[in-house]
């Protein structure tokens, strides 16, 4: 851990560092010359430039445990506990991923209010008249 005053140095490795690897922030922040876990979320809270910074370094940190994936997948053993660790380890990077940027990394759910081909969709009103018993 190092000194917790902002620096946009500091705050500059700290989102280089992210960005380049899918550690945790508590293991990034546990590395030699990074402020703590707390300091961040302050900087973050404090400092607009540097929550622009995170926020870019968050999104490629998604985006690079999105594409350790598919060498996860490659990688994975033939028995069934090597592919069930693998298969655990790809779902949680992607669930991960979709709940901290569900807009850019979420699925897409198309709602489509027409009818079929794109025609509109008509509704119809029916009255019945039922003679009043007395």
């Amino acid at each position: 851990m190092t000194d917790t005053t902002y620096s946009p140095e500091l705050g500059a490795k700290f989102c280089a560092a992210m960005a380049s690897t899918t550690d945790s922030i508590a293991t990034i922040c546990k590395r030699k010359g990074m402020p703590s876990k707390a300091t961040v979320f302050r900087w973050k809270a404090d400092h607009p430039e540097f929550s622009k910074m995170y926020e870019a370094a968050k999104l490629e940190q998604l985006y690079g445990g999105i594409e350790e994936c598919t060498e996860i997948a490659d990688k994975a053993g033939k028995t069934h506990e090597e592919i069930a660790h693998a298969k655990l380890r790809i779902e949680t990077r992607m669930k991960v991923a979709q709940r901290l940027k569900p807009k850019e990394l979420g699925e897409k759910v198309d709602v489509n209010h027409g009818g079929q081909d794109g025609n509109p969709l008509t509704t119809v009103t029916r009255i019945e008249l039922v003679p009043l018993t007395k």
